[in-house]
């Protein structure tokens, strides 16, 4: 698991999410899968799931384009046979990339950059006193950016 992979599992999964990572599916009958799930965050209240693939490639954007949207070529059925449950809306998230520009790879498939994304925790996180309110050790990146952010400007 990478480190944008960890971040989004431990975010998900302090926003209150049933979170799992590096999940395999179809598997082959001479060995191997057909696919892996980076992280799915499901919400049992509403049914909701996001699937999130994280890379931190460099790749030129018609590559990340044909392979996100492999990766995202997921019928619903495979997120219910892996949750065991009913889903009833998948978003779908690709984190890559540093640079500003928004790629569209089409079919609802949503971008975030790794810097907007960082961003988006920073800010959700920035105002929570460590001492008063830590969060879990169990999540190790989140927690650092807590410590690191608050502190930041306080000395």
């Amino acid at each position: 698991m990478n480190f944008l992979e960890q971040l989004a599992y431990e975010w998900y999964s302090y926003s209150g999410y049933f979170v799992r990572s590096n999940i395999k599916y179809d598997k082959r009958p001479n060995g191997g899968y057909g696919g892996e799930m980076d992280v799915i965050a499901f919400d049992y209240k509403s049914n909701k799931l996001i699937h999130v693939e994280a890379s931190m490639d460099g790749d030129s954007n018609a590559i990340r384009i044909e392979r996100f949207t492999r990766k995202f070529a997921i019928p619903i059925e495979k997120y219910n046979f892996t949750l065991n449950t009913e889903v009833s809306t998948v978003e779908q998230i690709a984190i890559v990339g540093t640079a500003k520009a928004t790629i569209d790879f089409g079919n609802g498939i949503r971008h975030l950059t790794i810097p907007s994304f960082m961003n988006y925790i920073t800010r959700e996180v920035k105002d929570i006193d460590p001492m008063l309110s830590p969060i879990s050790e169990g999540y190790p990146i989140l927690r650092g950016i807590q410590f690191s952010n608050y502190y930041l400007f306080r000395e």
